[in-house]
């Protein structure tokens, strides 16, 4: 049985960081911001040798610039899964087909929308009725 295998050389580097897929989440003690920053862009930027310690050490805070800032080593966090129920699977890309083509509008640009029904009369509409003369209801 191997026991150097979890045994490190010393501590991670941007590039070890970069190269497992993690992300450095940072915050400030003193008015709490809150990032997630790539390692790959930091290893790029100070170099894929520089221990992450020593990196956190040269921290600032974007919002406030305090030195308080502390961070931990975390897992990309996974994409949200759509939970979709057995059979529902056509019915669901229908609807959503349905839905992304009623917000882009129709495809003929003759084709006007229904105005919206709020109770109130159509503010052009009541003031070409003024303009004439004839009544608008209240």
């Amino acid at each position: 049985m191997r026991t150097d295998r979890w045994h490190s050389k010393g501590p991670a580097t941007l590039g070890s960081t970069a190269k497992a897929g993690l992300l450095l989440r940072t915050w400030c003690n003193r008015c709490r911001h809150l990032v997630d920053i790539d390692p790959d862009e930091q290893a790029a930027r100070h170099g894929a040798d520089l221990a992450v310690p020593e990196w956190g050490a040269r921290l600032v805070c974007s919002r406030c610039g305090s030195r308080a800032v502390d961070f931990v080593v975390a897992p990309q966090p996974a994409r949200p899964r759509q939970v979709i129920h057995p059979g529902a699977g056509a019915a669901q890309a229908g609807a959503q087909r349905r839905y992304a083509q009623c917000a882009a509008g129709p495809a003929d640009p003759a084709v006007q929308r229904r105005p919206e029904r709020s109770g109130y009369p159509d503010p052009a509409l009541v003031s070409a009725k003024r303009s004439s003369g004839t009544a608008v209801p209240p």
